[in-house]
């Protein structure tokens, strides 16, 4: 949740969310859609 929040709420990058949460950017990519698409339900 606090990668997805980044990326879509505070404009991070999703390369650079992913490389502070150890996770692969096609990861932390997913999670911001699903974030951005139904908020912290997703």
């Amino acid at each position: 949740m606090r990668l997805a929040k980044l990326v879509v709420d505070q404009g991070w990058p999703v390369a650079r969310a992913a490389e502070r949460y150890d996770v692969s950017w096609q990861t932390a990519k997913r999670w911001a859609d699903r974030y951005r698409l139904a908020g912290e339900a997703g």
